[in-house]
C-alpha cells in the first residue's frame, strides 16, 4: 500500500458537516493530508523534528488556508473564508469528534483524525493476481 487513496463511507452523506460546503471541504482535506504511516516532520521555522503518527498531520492557520484557498483555488473568490474562520471550522470538527487538535509550541498544530485506524484499515488483497475477483 502506498497511501495514495483513502476510504470514505457513504454514511458521510448523512453527516451534518456535509450540509456545510466549507466543513466538507476541510474534512476531506484532513483525510487526504493525514499520514498513512508514521513519519517525522520538521516543526515549521525550526530544525526540530517531531514524530507525527499515522492519521495525523502538522499544519497552522496560515498554511491550512493557503492549501485550501490559495492561488490555485478555482472557486468563487468572494466566498473565501478568512484564516480565522477556517480555524474555527477546524475547531468545529474537533467538537464534532472528527479530529483532535494539539498545539505544538505555538509554531504549528498537530491534527489527528479520530478513529483513523478503524476506518483506514490496511486491508490485504483477498485474491491473488491469478484469481478472478
Amino acid at each position: 500500500m502506498d497511501g495514495s487513496w483513502v476510504k470514505v463511507h457513504r454514511k458521510l452523506l448523512d453527516s451534518p458537516l456535509m450540509k456545510h460546503a466549507g466543513l466538507a471541504r476541510l474534512w476531506l482535506y484532513c483525510l487526504l493530508t493525514a499520514n498513512w504511516k508514521d513519519a517525522r516532520w520538521l516543526v515549521p521555522g525550526t530544525t526540530n523534528e517531531i514524530s507525527v503518527p499515522r492519521g495525523s498531520f502538522i499544519t497552522g492557520r496560515h498554511s491550512l488556508h493557503a492549501k485550501l484557498y490559495g492561488a490555485e483555488y478555482s472557486g468563487d473568490k468572494n466566498e473565501i473564508p478568512s484564516e480565522l474562520t477556517l480555524w474555527r471550522w477546524l475547531k468545529g470538527l474537533e467538537k464534532m469528534g472528527c479530529v483532535s487538535v494539539s498545539n505544538m509550541n505555538n509554531r504549528c498544530s498537530m491534527v489527528t483524525i479520530c478513529k483513523y485506524s478503524t476506518y483506514q484499515k490496511r486491508d490485504e488483497p483477498k485474491c491473488t493476481t491469478d484469481e478472478q475477483p
